[in-house]
């Protein structure tokens, strides 16, 4: 099987005279942002609402038993959005607070070591240029 990548939500090959002449399946909802939404995130244009999530499935295989007895990989989903579509179908994704990151808490214990890295001073011209670069990103 082939992947080609921004060729849209098609069920089958077609032609501009077979959609034109409407003997060539067509996905739901066309040109519909919404419905297309849905069909990119499950890679089956002819299934809007029963497919699962291409990268669900994906994390299902991957983390699955394999056939040969190979190990599975350990895998985990993170979602900045809530539940997506496109994670349907493998683990739960981890969900993200909607309020930032959290808050890093050992900095107290660590707050001697971290300050101490930023009180060496070098003449290195690479040491200069690095430094200005992070400085100001």
């Amino acid at each position: 099987a082939a992947f080609i990548a921004n060729m849209g939500p098609l069920v089958e090959p077609t032609s501009k005279d077979a959609f034109h002449s409407k003997t060539a399946r067509r996905p739901a909802g066309l040109f519909a942002h919404n419905v297309q939404q849905v069909v990119i995130q499950n890679l089956h244009a002819q299934e809007t609402g029963r497919a699962k999530g291409v990268l669900g499935r994906l994390l299902k295989a991957l983390s699955g038993a394999s056939p040969s007895g190979e190990a599975p990989y350990k895998t985990e989903a993170y979602s900045a959005a809530g539940n997506a579509k496109i994670l349907e179908g493998g683990q739960r994704p981890q969900m993200l607070s909607s309020g930032g990151a959290l808050l890093f808490d050992r900095r107290q214990a660590l707050e001697a070591e971290l300050s101490n890295l930023t009180r060496l001073e070098s003449n290195s011209v690479f040491a200069d240029t690095i430094a200005s670069l992070v400085e100001t990103s």
